[in-house]
This record gives C-alpha cells, sequence and structure tokens, in this order.
C-alpha cells in the first residue's frame, strides 16, 4: 500500500479538527438551549401579572379608615405599606382591602395584583429588564399608589366592623385555592371594633366570654398558616389598655394564625 502523502495526511487532520469543532459548537448550542429552557422567564397574566400556573404566595393588606387619618399617620402608613410591597417576592399576589364607612360594598379587593418583578437583577440575554421595570411602574406600582391617595383622605365612617371585614378578608382572599406558597396579613387599623356584634368603645370584655357568644360564632374565622401583623393606629390612647391589647391577642389565638404581631404605627 502506498504512503499517504503529506498533502493526504494535512487534510485528515484538518477534517478532524473541523470534525472536532462542528461537534463542539452543536454540544454548546444544546447546552444553551437545555439552560434556557430551564431558566427562561415565566409567562405572566396580562390582567393579574401573575405567573399562568398561580400566584407563588400571597400578602393581603388591610387598611382601616375608618376613622380620619392624621398628616402623621398618613406619612407613617405610607412608608409601612411602601415597606411591605418592597418586601414582596415576585410572583405574589398583593391584595389591598379598605374598610370604610360601608363595608358591604368594599368585600372585594381594591387593588389585586401580582408582583411582575422590576427587573432588577434580570438577564438581558433571556429577559427585557427595562420592559419588566416599565411593566411594574405603570401596571402595578403606580396604581397602588393612586389607590392609596385616594383612600387616605377619605372622610371618617358611622362605625367600624373590623371584626366582619377579618372574616370577609380570609373568606375571600385568603382561603384563594389558585394561590400557592406562604400567606401574610398585614392589617393597619386602631382595632376599635364598633357594630352591632361588639362596640369596643363601650368596654372591652374578657375574650373568653365573647368568644362563647353568638356573635363570636357567626364571625369566626380561620388564620391557620397565615402570618398576621398589626399595625396599630394610636387614635385612642386611653383606651388602648393592656386590657385592650389582651383581647385582640386572644382573639388572633383563637384564629390559630400561624403568627401574630402586634406594632404600633407612629402619629
Amino acid at each position: 500500500m502506498p504512503r499517504q502523502s503529506k498533502v493526504a495526511k494535512k487534510n485528515a487532520r484538518h477534517n478532524m479538527v473541523k470534525t472536532g469543532f462542528f461537534i463542539f459548537i452543536n454540544l454548546v448550542l444544546l447546552a444553551g438551549v437545555f439552560w434556557w429552557l430551564n431558566n427562561k422567564p415565566e409567562g405572566v397574566n396580562d390582567q393579574t401579572l401573575c405567573p399562568f400556573d398561580g400566584a407563588k404566595g400571597q400578602y393581603a393588606i388591610l387598611i382601616d379608615r375608618t376613622e380620619a387619618f392624621n398628616e402623621a399617620q398618613k406619612s407613617a402608613l405610607r412608608n409601612v405599606v411602601n415597606e411591605i410591597v418592597m418586601k414582596l417576592p415576585e410572583g405574589y399576589l398583593l391584595s389591598v382591602y379598605i374598610l370604610g364607612d360601608d363595608f358591604k360594598k368594599e368585600t372585594q379587593a381594591l387593588f389585586e395584583l401580582c408582583n411582575p418583578g422590576d427587573g432588577k437583577g434580570k438577564s438581558s440575554w433571556i429577559e427585557n429588564p427595562q420592559l419588566l421595570a416599565q411593566t411594574y411602574k405603570d401596571k402595578f406600582s403606580a396604581p397602588l399608589q393612586t389607590l392609596l391617595s385616594q383612600q387616605l383622605s377619605l372622610e371618617s365612617a358611622k362605625e367600624s366592623p373590623i371584626l366582619e371585614m377579618l372574616q370577609l378578608v380570609n373568606l375571600n382572599s385568603l382561603h384563594d385555592p389558585s394561590v400557592k406558597g406562604a400567606r401574610k396579613f398585614f392589617i393597619i387599623s386602631d382595632l376599635m371594633q364598633n357594630s352591632k356584634a361588639l362596640d369596643l368603645y363601650k368596654n372591652t370584655p374578657d375574650f373568653s366570654s365573647f368568644e362563647s357568644s353568638y356573635q363570636s360564632k357567626k364571625l369566626w374565622v380561620d388564620f391557620s398558616n397565615i402570618d398576621v401583623v398589626v399595625y396599630v393606629l394610636n387614635n385612642h390612647p386611653k383606651i388602648l389598655s393592656s386590657n385592650f391589647m389582651d383581647f385582640w391577642k386572644a382573639y388572633f389565638k383563637s384564629t390559630k394564625a400561624l403568627s401574630f404581631q402586634a406594632l404600633e404605627l407612629p402619629g
């Protein structure tokens, strides 16, 4: 058999290099496709801004405006809401309820959208950080701030059916089966319940006696697996006694809340 010429050997080596390079490029492309399929951004519903397979968790906020806010309270409330929103994970649903002069007309959330993400930390290779930031501002952040501005300037109401509203928020939002993951409930209120069921302006009963009443059973709430945080508006310092807060601590304990925290709001 004749020897291979130098040219033939060179061509063979060249072909081997080309083949190896071709295989390498294809492996890189396959790896890139695999990575993209596992890391591509989830699609969201244009109406709710939630992932198509459901919200990853939920933060619910109840703002009690049955007594008009002073300027200090307005500033403090805005700060609290903004702080809550900053901690809201991407894909989590934010539900905002307002307790005003007619809670029967306020049984649904006035704001209920998922955090679509603001584009921070996103890769420009597979996403559009600028578009995400604009969507966050126009469809999520701005409408929320508009709602707050409208609601914080309204006048006081005749009644303050806090217990009734807690039940409605629980039924209409906090047990939505389409929501996955952790749930937190933030309540901004002076906790001065005033309705036919219970009037705390008259006196603060021992919770055990209230718990056995017909009104309590009608207003029963299940906050199991829900973290509850109350920001207490200091509208009535004389009434906000240890007995008053003991009543509410016992109430939230009876609801089987996962955790309960009461914080005083400035103003």
